[in-house]
């Protein structure tokens, strides 16, 4: 269980990344992120909490990923898909100081094929899934694997494995109290070290728009 609650270094677009990374395989792979400045820096990774429900009908959502303490928000996420005469239906990832750090492309959901954009409109990724599947595929833009999004039988709880099956990510309700109910708008996203924040977000939101489980 990753359990530091440490903060998220953010930065905007535009924004030089201040914060060092974690190691040196972090350092080596800062070409590979979607934002550097959405790094899990702590050495025993940290726990965040995802707030919202981002649908997969028309209309506006938004989620906040915040900090586990203070609860002030990290990251937002704004979809506003307007319809099928939408010609870029999708979901916008930025800081709280609306800062834009990715676009999640929803216009091919119906053939459960999603493609993440920078700010700057390259592609970064495209994330898959097969029809009746429980699990979403990672691919960078030129198809090598990154990671994969696995929701379990109850549909409430999932992993986020790398493509040689280290565990990245898991995500879950959180529970009000201690043996409480399980609140359906919060869950808890622990995240291991050197992760690249960003993309898990990006990852579950493709589960949500799908309606795989209950996440």
């Amino acid at each position: 269980m990753f359990i530091g609650n440490a903060l998220l270094g953010l930065v905007g677009y535009g924004q030089e990344d201040t914060l060092e990374d974690s190691s040196k395989a972090a350092e080596d792979s800062k070409s590979d992120r979607l934002c550097g400045g959405a790094l899990v820096t702590p050495p025993e990774g940290m726990s965040l909490l995802l707030h919202g429900r981002i649908t997969g009908g028309v209309g506006k959502d938004m989620m906040v990923l915040t900090q586990w303490d203070s609860r002030s928000t990290l990251l937002r996420m704004v979809t506003a898909d307007q319809g099928p005469d939408d010609p870029n239906p999708g979901i916008l990832l930025e800081t709280p100081e609306c800062f834009p750090i990715a676009f999640l492309c929803c216009k091919d959901a119906a053939v459960r094929n999603f493609k993440l954009f920078k700010p700057d409109h390259s592609e970064f990724a495209v994330m898959t899934s097969e029809p009746g599947s429980s699990r979403v595929t990672v691919n960078r833009e030129d198809g090598t694997v990154m990671a994969f999004v696995c929701v379990d039988m109850m549909g409430h709880v999932a992993n986020v494995v790398g493509r040689q099956g280290e565990l990245l990510a898991t995500v879950s309700p959180q529970r009000k109290g201690n043996g409480g109910s399980e609140s359906e708008d919060v869950r808890v996203l622990r995240l291991a070290p050197a992760v690249d924040a960003g993309v898990i977000v990006c990852a579950l939101l493709v589960v949500m728009k799908l309606g795989i489980g209950h996440i």
